[in-house]
């Protein structure tokens, strides 16, 4: 059966845990203009090559998140 790009961020959310994976199941629980495209199919192919780019960047993401000061204008 066919994945979609919402079950890809449902599976990084997984992977990301705590707080911050829950903040993501919750907002992809919001309805947005996007759905349409959150709810096309992918293949099994496609879902995991996705998904293991994304499990190699989410870590660099995250540390270079953490350098800077979000709450802060202009950063």
């Amino acid at each position: 059966m066919p994945k979609t790009k919402r079950e890809l961020l449902h599976a990084v959310a997984d992977k990301i845990g705590g707080a911050h994976g829950e903040r993501m199941r919750r907002a992809l629980k919001k309805k947005t203009p996007f759905d349409a495209i959150m709810d096309l199919p992918m293949s099994d192919g496609a879902f995991a090559a996705e998904l293991e780019k994304l499990e190699t960047d989410l870590p660099k993401a995250f540390a270079k998140m953490k350098k800077s000061d979000w709450k802060k204008p202009g950063t």
